[in-house]
């Protein structure tokens, strides 16, 4: 990843912060659905958090808000990006720590593990390896019960990296009406260099590969997607004789009460 143009490209932040107020990007529903989410995973528990990539922490400090946080970490390539973060997380309640550098850094830096890492619209500016090696590394630094939950821009399963980039900007060009021309051009050079997002199948194999034993859709709006990932996630329990089961309703068959449900 060529750090000093992505760093470049988002501390042109009053660009980024138009296409977030025009929520062009669906920022506000994939958040609605991250925030549903955390409350139904994690309730009230006290939560680790490692956000990589976490820009300006916008859309995600409103949702901190209202869990119950211990710890935070944020890493961030763009010192403005820090900056504005520090404001929008100042009302959050825990521990706050903002550090400039990128995702994989944040992950081979922390000797602790955490309940929630989190990334948003960061991971498609990796390389296919260096994707590989986060889910590597996210998977290692992940408490048992914890969650990885990614948001990002995947490309459609018949696209390629070509006809994605012509598809996007087709509608970036129809759609991002409040953008003047020239930006469009700024924003379609970024993604033309720097942008490299995966399809849904292969993000599902490399978390399975990394250790991932389930990945579930969150919300999707067009390119854009929220997903989640466990190692270990809580057996289905039959609930008449409390044994795990298969299939979210009934047990393996050996149910005495099968037949009541």
């Amino acid at each position: 990843m060529e750090e000093a143009i992505v760093r470049e490209f988002f501390d042109a932040w009053s660009l980024y912060d138009q296409v977030l107020n025009c929520n062009y990007m669906f920022h506000d529903e994939l958040y609605q659905s991250v925030k549903s989410l955390l409350n139904q995973h994690y309730g009230d528990r006290p939560l680790k958090i490692l956000d990589l990539g976490c820009g300006s922490a916008r859309h995600l400090a409103p949702v901190l808000r209202e869990q119950t946080i211990e710890n935070y970490r944020g890493y961030d390539l763009s010192e403005v990006a820090i900056a504005k973060a520090r404001e929008n997380l100042a009302p959050v309640q825990g521990s706050i720590e903002l550090r400039q550098g990128d995702l994989l850094a944040g992950l081979q830096e922390t000797v602790e593990n955490f309940d929630l890492i989190f990334s948003s619209f960061a991971l498609h500016h990796l390389s296919l390896a260096e994707k590989n090696q986060f889910f590597t590394l996210a998977a290692e630094k992940l408490n048992s019960q914890g969650l990885l939950l990614l948001i990002d821009v995947m490309r459609e399963e018949t696209e390629n990296r070509d006809q994605f980039f012509q598809h996007y900007s087709a509608w970036i060009e129809s759609d991002w009406t409040a953008i003047a021309a020239l930006a469009k051009e700024s924003i379609y050079e970024s993604i033309r260099n720097h942008d490299f997002p995966e399809t849904v199948s292969t993000i599902k194999e490399m978390a399975k590969q990394a250790g991932f034993s389930t990945a579930t859709e969150i919300s999707r709006f067009r390119w854009h997607q929220a997903w989640s990932f466990e190692k270990n996630p809580d057996p289905v329990l039959c609930p008449h004789c409390l044994r795990t089961a298969s299939n979210g309703l009934k047990c393996k068959g050996i149910c005495v009460a099968d037949n009541d449900y």
